[in-house]
């Protein structure tokens, strides 16, 4: 897969879709809870990465109960978050402005529901699609259309997109799919590059209690701490998620198959570099594993688990190449691998519609009294140390157990490189568990929250024996003095106080900046 060139923040653009609630399915039938907040999650993302809030077009539709939280998390972002509820909405958000965007990247994510149509064909669900209508668009319909330098101009181009890929003759209501074309026009060669969550004839798993999508958690945690910047190593995406998903099913197998297709632009050279297919067809919904069977909700079941499909695509190419790597696995259901993050949820009598993952919206930290350390517990460290990898060396306070959640133990750490400064917290446990970390920069001896200001860092993670670090650039200027960075862990799911409680400071490492 070709490689991203570095691009400045200013110079990226993003479009960013999160499709939970469908208002015209009586009760609630086709929500998807956590699309919306996995979609606010890489936006988030782009923006702790520097990219200009006027860069980002996000796009949400919500439950209705959940759309003031989301507007001001937006608008802490300082992101004017446009509410969707049609799919003429939806295409308002990607035509013309009075002139092209001009940059060197752009990204588009999209999490909600898809389904596949005749001719290969990925379908994404609008709001306002239901059973007897299912309003919608053509993903490589959408992705042509990005290539008219009318529209937009940028020579590299990244599709995330959180949906299923179930045949729309197995998962169909009374009526077929209303396409909405985008018109055609002039059209450039430019780079594209698609990471899509299920393979042709497979469900994306969403996970309703974390309310998150698989794939959306996982390509998203692998970009929080494996990209720094805005250009990631596709490549090593991509091999990540088959990874992550690989050996997912009841039997060892994959629950879902990674596919990797290349498409060159005329004049380039592709050739087959694997082709194994998935080991059969994809089962019918109702065949996931018992112990963790898709709940049926309407005609829309939550099911089956996501996996990478990576794209890299030169408009107006030619396809060369297709690879299906990994072991054959149902197509259709199952639940989401122990260690992966909530994936996609995937429709089944309706047009089997996709999920999206979710983040819920930032938690605040709570005060966490030690506790002695669990039998099995990792043992803490006796003295604060200095961890030196290849670069800026990392500063730990002690490990120590977490009282909240026994097997784990935790400790804040920061990294100073120039004048950049990292909040991290250590995390490891005797036995994998799902918790929530909190990080948080305070000046020393104050309780105000200086960043994020007034709140915490939150990403929630599936710890095991081997350590792992939760990483968290600080995103604000700091004038010389001494600061302190504050880390809590809660398990996933338990709320945590208020930060404006004076007396809640987690565990804190402090250093001196410069």
């Amino acid at each position: 897969m070709a490689e991203l060139s570095a691009a400045e923040p200013a110079r990226v653009h993003a479009v960013v879709v999160g499709i939970e609630h469908f208002g015209r399915v009586p009760n609630g039938n086709w929500d998807l809870a956590g699309a919306a907040a996995d979609a606010m999650r890489f936006a988030r993302w782009l923006r702790r990465r520097g990219v200009p809030a006027e860069n980002i077009t996000l796009m949400l539709a919500p439950v209705p109960a959940a759309q003031a939280a989301f507007n001001a998390e937006a608008h802490a972002l300082g992101i004017d978050v446009r509410f969707v509820v049609s799919r003429d909405h939806i295409m308002d958000g990607f035509r013309p402005r009075p002139e092209a965007p001009v940059g060197d990247l752009l990204y588009v994510y999209w999490g909600g529901h898809g389904v596949l149509d005749h001719g290969d064909r990925r379908l994404l669900l609008c709001p306002d699609a239901h059973d007897a209508d299912q309003r919608c668009i053509d993903l490589h319909q959408l992705r042509e259309y990005l290539t008219r330098p009318d529209v937009v101009q940028f020579r590299q181009q990244v599709f995330l997109v959180d949906a299923c890929a179930t045949f729309r003759e197995v998962n169909s209501g009374p009526s077929g799919p209303a396409v909405a074309a985008f018109p055609a026009g002039p059209r450039e060669a430019v780079d594209q590059f698609l990471l899509l969550a299920a393979a042709t004839g497979q469900a994306a798993l969403q996970d309703e209690a974390r309310g998150t999508g698989a794939f959306s958690d996982a390509a998203m945690t692998w970009l929080e701490e494996r990209s720094p910047g805005l250009a990631p190593d596709l490549a090593a995406l991509s091999a990540h998620l088959e990874e992550h998903f690989d050996g997912s099913g009841p039997d060892g197998s994959a629950l879902q198959t990674p596919v990797t297709m290349e498409l060159l632009a005329p004049g380039g050279r592709g050739k087959v570099v694997a082709l194994r297919p998935p080991s059969g067809p994809a089962p019918a919904a109702e065949s996931a594993p018992e112990a963790r069977a898709p709940r049926r909700r309407g005609g829309l079941v939550a099911v089956g688990v996501a996996v990478a499909a990576a794209v890299a695509v030169a408009a107006g190419g030619t396809v060369y190449g297709l690879m299906s790597p990994g072991k054959g696995g149902d197509g259709k259901g199952g639940s989401a691998p122990a260690a992966a993050s909530p994936g996609a949820a995937s429709p089944s009598a309706p047009p089997s519609p996709s999920p999206s993952g979710s983040a819920t919206p930032s938690g605040s930290p709570s005060a966490q009294p030690a506790a002695a350390p669990a039998s099995g517990t990792p043992a803490p460290s006796a003295q604060p140390t200095a961890v030196q990898p290849a670069g800026p060396p990392k500063v730990c306070a002690s490990a120590q157990p977490i009282a909240s959640v026994p097997e784990v133990v935790a400790a804040p750490c920061y990294v100073l490189d120039g004048g950049r400064v990292t909040m991290i917290a250590e995390v490891r446990s005797t036995r994998p568990v799902d918790v929530t970390v909190y990080l948080w920069l305070t000046a020393k001896d104050d309780p105000r929250h200086l960043f994020p200001a007034g709140g915490t860092a939150q990403q929630t993670r599936r710890v095991a024996t081997a350590r792992e670090d939760v990483l968290e650039p600080v995103g604000i200027a700091l004038p010389p003095g001494k600061y302190e960075v504050h880390m809590y862990v809660t398990p996933k799911g338990e709320p945590a106080p208020s930060p404006t409680n004076p007396a809640v400071t987690g565990r804190s490492q402090g250093f001196t900046y410069p």
